[in-house]
């Protein structure tokens, strides 16, 4: 039998500001963050970023630490000292390896909270590496698209003091609610979202490529948007094919991840890995948005695609 457990409400406690914090992973979500904090943001704020160890990536991550006024270091153990909240933003695969170098820079004073998205057993081993040290470790999902103008970003919280570092989550500008103090509670909900968004683009994707080059795109939106009235399907397709291509990469990785959670549960994982394959091959497309229509864009797409080397594969070519 599983353990349910009950989402508590939102924080509502007096904000609390935070001097000094540090980034492991200094990409598009963490520089957002940033922004959106605003005059909240830390007094001191350091990153480390494993691109400047590259030389063809480094000078280009080196000018968003000058942009964004951080402290940047070469080395993650560098980057935390002294950080009161340790925030962690790098790409599912590297989630464990990012905080594994970490463990003997830790303090007991110190937060680490893990904004990756990742299966739930991969926060619970991250957690005992954090906690080892003394430090708390906080299984933290975010619930929406990071953008340098929106806030508050809601952001769900799991872990023994997640209660504790809530205040201070608040004044940076997020949203939150703590799940429990269970870790991999709050990465759980956002694995079984991301399958239902993640999954709907790309069946969203699947469903308008092949309608546009079958040439009857206009009678099955038509069917469509009767069935479901609220639905702009035309709008939202573009928005669907253009996170796609910009993020496929990023978001195919997360999609291992809800493979993983969904099997931990023994649930059949058949549409999420097809969700991969989608994913995988238009990150692979080069093709911009810029404001054109569904079917110029489908049509891009297509011949792009027709003149790639590789098609698109069925779901029986991935292992979960």
């Amino acid at each position: 039998m599983l353990q349910s457990f009950s989402v508590k409400q939102h924080i509502r406690v007096s904000k609390v500001k935070t001097t000094r914090a540090a980034f492991i992973g200094f990409g598009e979500a963490a520089q957002a963050l940033i922004s959106i904090a605003g005059d909240n943001a830390p007094d001191v704020i350091s990153a480390f970023d494993i691109k400047t160890r590259d030389e063809a990536t480094r000078e280009a991550k080196l000018m968003d630490y000058i942009q964004f006024q951080v402290n940047g270091a070469f080395n993650p153990e560098q980057a935390v000292c002294g950080a009161q909240v340790i925030f962690s933003l790098v790409t599912p695969d590297q989630a464990n390896l990012a905080l594994a170098p970490l463990s003997s820079a830790l303090t007991e004073k110190q937060f680490v909270v893990d904004c990756n998205s990742c299966a739930p057993a991969v926060k619970k081993h991250n957690a005992k590496l954090v906690e080892s040290q003394g430090a708390a470790y906080i299984d933290a999902a975010i619930m929406s698209p990071v953008k340098a103008n929106s806030k508050p970003i809601p952001l769900y919280i799991s872990g023994k003091k997640a209660t504790l570092v809530a205040p201070q989550l608040q004044y940076l500008g997020f949203d939150v609610t703590v799940i429990s103090e269970q870790v991999g509670d709050a990465s759980q909900i956002k694995m079984l979202r991301s399958a239902m968004v993640k999954g709907l683009e790309a069946l969203t994707t699947e469903c308008m490529l092949a309608a546009h080059r079958a040439g009857v795109a206009p009678y099955v939106i038509e069917s469509l948007e009767k069935n479901y009235p609220q639905l702009n399907l035309s709008q939202l397709a573009v928005y669907h094919m253009e996170r796609m291509l910009t993020h496929g990469k990023r978001r195919s990785e997360e999609l291992k991840s809800v493979v993983e959670t969904l099997a931990s549960l023994d649930i059949d994982t058949s549409m999420s890995s097809g969700a991969i394959n989608w994913h995988q091959r238009m990150s692979d497309i080069n093709v911009t948005v810029d404001n054109q229509t569904l079917e110029q864009l489908s049509n891009q797409i297509l011949n792009t695609m027709e003149h790639s080397a590789s098609p698109i594969q069925s779901n029986d070519t991935l292992t979960s």
